[in-house]
């Protein structure tokens, strides 16, 4: 019974004090005086950051930004000021090589669409990774009328095919999260990270953040004039 319980709390390092804590109260209550013992001796002994969680918790961080339009430095102040980071994801209209743009960085992996604007790059129209048991498709979205489809019914329907739990995309402009809880999908579109086009736009990206403990973070982040 000992090494089941070790086993247990080894299962879910990385979870809260008050995850613990509820997991703890399913058990019997002749089993809960041994596991608390086991839990204890963990807790004490793994750093714990700030907001609760183990500081042992592996987490990829996505840098995420779209419609460049061959203005780049924004998306290279985004670099300098997220890094370090795992992976940069553009949503399409690049205008420009990535790779050659940011020679210099060789610490992440990159992923990029094509956009309606990218005819010169050879660049893919969908990009399929996966990131723990996260399905990721990026899309730049001008098949799927992302700018007046404001449900982005056509975007999730075509989500099907990617089998996607996360939809990365752009096209609009428009910076904007969505959650889905019916059909299970998390949309994420950074917005423009080149020159705005209009006083009403701002340069933006977003940051998505994905623990091997089943948590996701996303954050929308303004740059330039700011």
């Amino acid at each position: 019974m000992t090494f089941e319980l070790w086993l247990f709390a080894i299962k879910h390092l990385g979870r809260t004090y008050d995850a613990a804590l509820a997991i703890y109260n399913t058990f019997p209550e002749d089993r809960k005086e041994e596991l608390s013992y086991y839990l204890f001796l963990y807790f004490i002994t793994v750093p714990v950051l700030k907001d609760g969680r183990s500081s042992i918790m592996k987490w990829t961080k996505l840098l995420i930004v779209s419609d460049s339009h061959g203005e780049f430095a924004n998306l290279r102040g985004a670099v300098m000021k997220e890094r370090p980071f795992d992976i940069l994801v553009h949503c399409g209209d690049v205008g420009g090589n990535l790779v050659k743009i940011l020679e210099a960085e060789s610490s992440f992996a990159i992923k990029a669409v094509k956009g309606n604007t990218d005819s010169f790059y050879p660049l893919p129209t969908d990009e399929d990774f996966k990131v723990e048991q996260y399905n990721i498709w990026v899309t730049h979205g001008d098949r799927y009328n992302v700018k007046y489809d404001y449900d982005l019914a056509s975007l999730k329907a075509a989500s099907k095919k990617h089998c996607a739990d996360i939809i990365l995309f752009g096209h609009s402009h428009h910076a904007e999260i969505q959650k889905d809880e019916n059909k299970g999908l998390l949309l994420i579109n950074p917005g423009c990270i080149g020159i705005p086009r209009t006083n009403a736009e701002v340069s933006s990206y977003a940051i998505l953040g994905i623990s091997d403990d089943y948590d996701i973070e996303y954050e929308l982040k303004k740059i330039g004039g700011e």
